[in-house]
């Protein structure tokens, strides 16, 4: 699993790659947004984590649920500190840009 931040926008997403044939089978932009991305503890497992997204690994995008299972409680933290930390990220990125569409869209508006 990795986090990789696009150049051009710097928005970040989550990539994971099957073992052996490295097909894309987990692909997301992290968006905490009405149900997606909200960790949730899976119920059988201390260090595990659950979430949902917008997939578009495949070639039909389309919402999915996402279980991610650690080997310690020191990694399973560390992930959810991080993915957290990359919504927020994302957050802040994204406003930013509606804020900049709606400024040039009041600009062209004007006389």
């Amino acid at each position: 699993m990795k986090f990789l931040k696009n150049k051009q926008n710097n928005l970040i997403r989550v990539l994971v790659r099957a073992e052996k044939t490295h097909k894309v089978v987990v692909n997301h932009l992290l968006q905490a947004k009405d149900i997606f991305c909200k960790l949730e503890q899976l119920k059988t497992s201390n260090n595990a984590w659950t979430w949902a997204a917008y997939d578009v690994s495949d070639e039909k995008p389309e919402t999915e649920k996402f279980c991610a299972k650690f080997t310690s409680k020191e990694d399973c933290e560390k992930f959810k500190e991080e993915f957290e930390k990359a919504c927020e990220h994302n957050a802040k990125i994204l406003a930013e840009l509606k804020a900049k569409e709606e400024a040039s869209e009041n600009e062209t508006k004007e006389p």
